[in-house]
């Protein structure tokens, strides 16, 4: 029995939500959409965008969590109960959205974060 590895189970790059570094957040929401149109998975829904550089290397990942903080320290502090945030009508955070660079939220792996495709699992 041949053991299972990374690569196994990753999602071909080709499948992949993908938006540049300079990108928008509106850009990387439109990129997402495309990516989950494209899918032809029903079991894999894409929930994660992979960041590249202007020489196409991968260099970060941008996830809900950081869209939610990117939009809510962009918008304004909010106090503990988050009142400012979620009290600005949705016009205003989703034009701040075309405004906010994914260099600016994403998040950047470490070093321990990355693993050999050939892996065992």
């Amino acid at each position: 029995m041949r053991a299972t590895t990374v690569k196994d189970l990753m999602v071909p790059f080709s499948q992949c939500a993908t938006v540049s570094e300079d990108a928008t957040l509106h850009e990387a929401v439109l990129a997402l959409e495309a990516s989950r149109q494209r899918c032809d998975r029903w079991d894999y829904r894409p929930r994660v965008i992979l960041v590249y550089d202007k020489h196409f290397r991968v260099v970060g990942t941008l996830r809900q969590l950081h869209v939610l903080k990117g939009l809510e320290k962009r918008v304004g502090q909010s106090d503990a109960a988050g009142d400012m945030f979620w009290g600005d009508s949705l016009k205003d955070i989703c034009r701040t959205a075309k405004e906010i660079k994914i260099c600016e939220i994403m998040s950047v792996p470490s070093e321990g974060e990355f693993v050999a495709e050939d892996a065992h699992l």
